[in-house]
């Protein structure tokens, strides 16, 4: 095809910014306003009016906000299901309001998921309401509240990377310790992996390495990863009991 040839759509009216179109009965769609030369996202409603599954939700704007307001009061929408494509601002953004607001369900890959909720607890801003009304019951002052608040999500990150430090450092030493060739070798290997396993996953979040399925150890919820690491650290504690053992 030429270069100098644009592509070709099968329609030629596109929705507005913050309205929706009507591909057939059971798909509608929807643009939503983006603050960057790319001015909008494309978002999809499945299903009927008063049972419609959304697809992707656009980013977390007040002017976004107000969009969906104004199109589920003009449309008489009622969002039942909240399906996530991937862990983009532009596509997340707004799962969560909507679940507060619509008590909408929420689905999306656990891998991404995960990445998002790290991200949110690392910026400060999104403290549980739950532990801001705990800690205020408990006679802490507005003062130690607010900077309770500013320091959440730093002060978590390097409690998190300081308890994973000294269980490698544990692993590690252990292996030092044993006098067979088994323990050396198993504590050094399973240390290595742990350790990898950490900076890979810190690695996806910080946008350094592309996302794949690395767990963070002890902290990812899925059964298989933490069956695998509870087993490995039963393994290391058995080497740690039985260091003194000459068998190989």
């Amino acid at each position: 095809m030429s270069s100098e040839r644009r592509l070709d759509f099968p329609l030629d009216i596109v929705p507005k910014v913050g309205s929706l179109n009507y591909l057939n009965d059971h798909v509608r769609w929807i643009r939503m306003p983006l603050p960057m030369s790319l001015n909008h996202i494309n978002l999809w409603g499945l299903g009927s009016n008063d049972n419609l599954t959304l697809v992707d939700t656009g980013m977390h704007l007040d002017d976004t906000k107000n969009a969906w307001i104004n199109l589920i009061k003009e449309q008489n929408l009622t969002i039942k299901d909240i399906v996530v494509t991937h862990m983009h601002p532009d596509h997340i953004g707004m799962a969560g309001w909507f679940v507060k607001e619509y008590n909408t369900s929420f689905s999306m890959s656990r891998s991404d998921y995960l990445q998002c909720r790290m991200l949110s607890v690392d910026t400060g801003d999104n403290i549980p309401h739950e532990a801001i009304d705990f800690y205020t019951q408990a006679g802490m002052t507005e003062a130690q509240i607010k900077t309770f608040i500013e320091r959440f999500g730093f002060f978590g990150s390097i409690s998190l990377l300081l308890i994973y430090g000294f269980i490698i450092q544990r692993i590690i030493a252990i292996g030092y310790q044993s006098k067979n060739n088994f323990s050396k070798l198993y504590c050094f290997g399973f240390g290595s992996a742990f350790f990898i396993y950490v900076v890979v996953n810190m690695s996806m979040v910080l946008g350094l390495l592309p996302i794949v399925g690395a767990p963070l150890p002890i902290m990812s919820y899925g059964g298989s990863a933490m069956l695998a690491m509870m087993i490995g650290l039963g393994i290391v504690m058995s080497c740690r009991v039985y260091h003194q053992d000459l068998f190989s």
